[in-house]
């Protein structure tokens, strides 16, 4: 039997700290292939992507991956259990046998123990009690761990992005297929949420944070990296809040048909809207304690892409590979090949309809044509040199 890889990436943008996590996870695995599903133009916390996803897709080629997949807007743009789930279930379709993820905490025995601990009912309990007390969720998770251990390495540990995605990755796994095996890689240097630069290996939020203040982050980014366009963050973000004035309070849309846009927060938006000139000002008036700032980031997204609730179809879609990957799609099952996109035009997918709205949005926000048409580019083949 084959062992294949899989790897659930943003890498938004692309910086050694993604190539040390690809390079080890394929020297700990040692596949006969190596699978990738990436989320695209816009990525898992309403971020827009600093590269647009077919440069992203021609790097991972580079980088020594067999198959690039997209996690669709749709799916990508959720919590962490949702972007976890999904990640998983795609590549779960393309019958991997192995997941490795990044961590902050390289000790499986203890994520896995975190992952059976909040899918205890006496978690969720402690979640409202402290919700109840006017805690954040990100507070009441924690208060609850800490009620639930005194293991000082799980009370630190819970809460750090990494190894909150790694639990999902477990749940999703205890899920869709127990089956597969399961690899750690230790993150080095800068932590995910680290504003400030101490190492040639950053984070992608701090290199994101550069980008806003129009700071060249070529230092920091991979060789195969280097030369692609960069999105002008600040520029889009601000070119986007003038969209959703529009559509929030000129064409005065019903906003809440949309996804998570519920319990009042169609007010908020509506108003703050009508106050503010600067989108990150935007996001922080709204943002409450039930409501973090990605989620609202999200439910942006939802607004202007119209997005819905009731959008749940399956979606394989391939959107690069090498010699190698071309041959593993080759050798998969025939119900699971008839299911493969490869091309949007002329898609029925309701799903690769809010695909192609988003790759037009980015471009337009941006002002860079191409990332729109490259979506007619897709799938990109590595040639052998």
């Amino acid at each position: 039997m084959k062992k294949v890889l899989g790897l659930v990436l943003e890498i938004n943008p692309p910086h050694n700290g993604h190539k040390y996590f690809i390079e080890n996870a394929i020297k700990e695995v040692n596949p006969d292939y190596t699978i990738a599903i990436i989320s695209g133009n816009i990525c898992q916390r309403g971020e827009f992507s600093v590269m647009s996803k077919y440069d992203k897709t021609k790097i991972l080629l580079d980088l020594g991956i067999d198959l690039v997949l997209e996690l669709p807007i749709v799916y990508a743009i959720n919590s962490a259990d949702l972007f976890s789930y999904y990640s998983l279930y795609i590549l779960n379709q393309f019958n991997i046998t192995d997941l490795a993820f990044g961590v902050e905490l390289d000790n499986l025995n203890l994520l896995i123990q975190m992952k059976n601990m909040i899918s205890d009912q006496s978690f969720n309990d402690f979640i409202k009690f402290y919700l109840d007390k006017g805690s954040s969720y990100s507070q009441a998770s924690l208060k609850a761990i800490y009620k639930l251990t005194t293991n000082k390495d799980i009370q630190e540990h819970f809460s750090k992005p990494n190894n909150t995605l790694a639990i999902q990755y477990l749940r999703a796994i205890d899920k869709i297929n127990p089956k597969i095996n399961v690899t750690v890689i230790k993150r080095i240097n800068n932590n995910y949420y680290d504003n400030i630069i101490t190492s040639k290996i950053a984070s992608a939020t701090s290199l994101r944070a550069l980008l806003t203040k129009n700071e060249n982050i070529d230092d920091f980014l991979i060789e195969e990296a280097k030369g692609k366009n960069i999105i002008n963050q600040k520029n889009a973000y601000n070119n986007f809040l003038l969209l959703l004035k529009y559509k929030v309070i000129l064409q005065n849309q019903e906003i809440t048909k949309f996804k998570d846009v519920k319990e009042g927060i169609e007010n908020r938006i509506y108003n703050v809207l009508k106050e503010v000139n600067d989108f990150e000002d935007l996001v922080n008036k709204i943002a409450t304690r039930r409501y973090t700032k990605n989620r609202i980031r999200r439910i942006l997204i939802n607004i202007i892409l119209e997005i819905t609730d009731d959008i749940n179809e399956e979606y394989l879609r391939v959107l690069g590979f090498s010699p190698e990957g071309e041959k593993y799609i080759n050798s998969l099952d025939n119900l699971v090949k008839e299911k493969i996109i490869t091309s949007l035009k002329n898609t029925n997918s309701k799903i690769g309809k809010i695909e192609l709205k988003g790759s037009h949005l980015i471009a337009l926000i941006s002002n860079n044509k191409n990332i729109y048409t490259q979506e007619y580019l897709i799938p990109l083949k590595k040639e052998i040199i």
